[in-house]
C-alpha cells in the first residue's frame, strides 16, 4: 500500500461517515477568506449543496436564539485565534431543530497569528432523545430506579442500607478535598483563559517567559508541555486577572476577575 492509496482510503473512510447523515467538516482560510464546507454538513444542516454560499455566519444564523450568543462570532474567531467546543440547537429552513456538538481547532503561524480554521460538527438530537427518554423511565419507577435498584426487587439484605449512586464514600470526599484546580486545568481552559483575556498565544509567551513553541504545545496537544510550563502559565493567567476555580467534581470554572 502506497501513500496515494492510504490518502485514497482516508476521503472514502471520510466520505462513508458522512453518508450516514450525521456528521460534516468545514475549513476556512482567514488569508483568501475562503470557506468550505462538506456534502455531510449541508445535509446536517438541511441545505443543498451548491444554492448557498458556505459561511460561518450562516451557520450562526441557524443556531437557536438562546444559544446563540454562547458561540464565538466570526470577527472573534479571527481577532483571538480561539474557537471553543460546544453543544447547540439549530433550526432549519425546513422548520425541525436539531442538536449539534461542534469541535474545532484554530491555526497559527509560526509567530501566532491566526491563519485558519477547521471544524467537525455531529449531530446528536436521537442520542440526547434516548438519554432524556432514559431518564424519564427512570423518574417513572420511582426513587429505587434513582438509587440503582431494579424496580420490583427492593428487599436488601438484613442489616444492609442500599447504595446509592450519589452519595460518595468517606475516601472519596477526602480525596475531592485535596483537588487542586491546577491538577485538571487542560489545554481548553489555557485557550478559554487567553480568549477572555483577548491575548494572542503570543501574549501568553511572555507574559509567562515560555517560548511560543511551548505556550503551542501547551494548546494543541493533550499532553503538551511540561507541569512546569503549565503552572507557569497558569500563574501568568492569574496574574492577568484570569480566576480557575474548583466546580462541580472535578470541572474548572474560568473567570475574569477585576
Amino acid at each position: 500500500m502506497n501513500s496515494s492509496s492510504i490518502a485514497f482510503s482516508s476521503r472514502e473512510f471520510l466520505r462513508m461517515i458522512e453518508s450516514l447523515g450525521l456528521t460534516g467538516n468545514w475549513g476556512w482560510s482567514f488569508t483568501t477568506h475562503e470557506q468550505v464546507w462538506s456534502p455531510g454538513l449541508y445535509n446536517v444542516l438541511a441545505l443543498e449543496a451548491g444554492t448557498v454560499r458556505p459561511d460561518y455566519d450562516l451557520l450562526l444564523s441557524l443556531v437557536h436564539p438562546d444559544d446563540r450568543p454562547a458561540l464565538e462570532g466570526s470577527a472573534e474567531i479571527v481577532r483571538t485565534g480561539f474557537l471553543s467546543d460546544r453543544t447547540f440547537r439549530i433550526i432549519r429552513h425546513d422548520g425541525t431543530m436539531r442538536l449539534l456538538m461542534s469541535r474545532g481547532e484554530v491555526f497559527h503561524t509560526p509567530g501566532g497569528e491566526p491563519i485558519g480554521a477547521a471544524g467537525v460538527v455531529i449531530d446528536v438530537t436521537d442520542r440526547e432523545r434516548i438519554g432524556l427518554a432514559y431518564a424519564d423511565a427512570a423518574r417513572r419507577q420511582g426513587p429505587q430506579a434513582e438509587n440503582g435498584i431494579p424496580a420490583g426487587n427492593g428487599a436488601a439484605a438484613p442489616g444492609c442500607q442500599p447504595a446509592s449512586l450519589t452519595d460518595p464514600d468517606p475516601e472519596s470526599a477526602a480525596e475531592a478535598e485535596s483537588f487542586s484546580p491546577e491538577e485538571a486545568i487542560d489545554r481548553r481552559h489555557l485557550r478559554a483563559a487567553r480568549a477572555l483575556l483577548d491575548w494572542s498565544m503570543a501574549d501568553l509567551a511572555q507574559a509567562s517567559g515560555l517560548s511560543f513553541s511551548t505556550v503551542r504545545r501547551l494548546e494543541e496537544s493533550a499532553e503538551g508541555g511540561t507541569v512546569r510550563s503549565r503552572r507557569a502559565a497558569v500563574a501568568a493567567l492569574r496574574a492577568a486577572g484570569i480566576d480557575f476555580t474548583r466546580a462541580a467534581g472535578d470541572a474548572v470554572a474560568i473567570a475574569k476577575v477585576g
